[in-house]
């Protein structure tokens, strides 16, 4: 991990761990995440890092994706791969966080890469 900041790993970590039966990441993927953090949103749990970001708002959830992009960027550029795959599941879940604030769907998102990839659409 990059720098002193273990309050949000720590954090991330325990809120995917509690709905990951042993912490096995089998049978997990991106619509869990996302389901674990809309739940947070409407069920706010006490000492929840994700109840603490959308209770802070925007800004801190903002800050907490550039943060995180940051460290993604510094881990790639050092070539260690098991430090990138950290510091994208972090950008990951903060960016999860930021679209259930937003109303945005796992589904929005794969939508517009699947038109991104459909003739006449101009590929990005």
């Amino acid at each position: 991990m990059i720098g002193n900041n273990n309050f949000s790993h720590e954090k991330a970590e325990a809120c995917v761990s509690e709905y990951s039966p042993g912490g096995d990441a089998e049978g997990f993927s991106l619509d869990t995440l996302y389901g674990i953090v809309t739940d947070r949103k409407m069920n706010r749990k006490p000492g929840s890092y994700t109840t603490y970001l959308f209770d802070k708002g925007i800004d801190k959830i903002l800050k907490k994706i550039g943060e995180e992009s940051t460290e993604v960027i510094i881990a790639g550029k050092a070539g260690d791969k098991g430090e990138a795959v950290y510091e994208i599941a972090d950008l990951v879940y903060h960016v999860m966080v930021l679209m259930a604030d937003m109303g945005v769907t796992p589904g929005d998102v794969i939508k517009e890469l699947e038109g991104r990839h459909t003739e006449g659409t101009g590929n990005k």
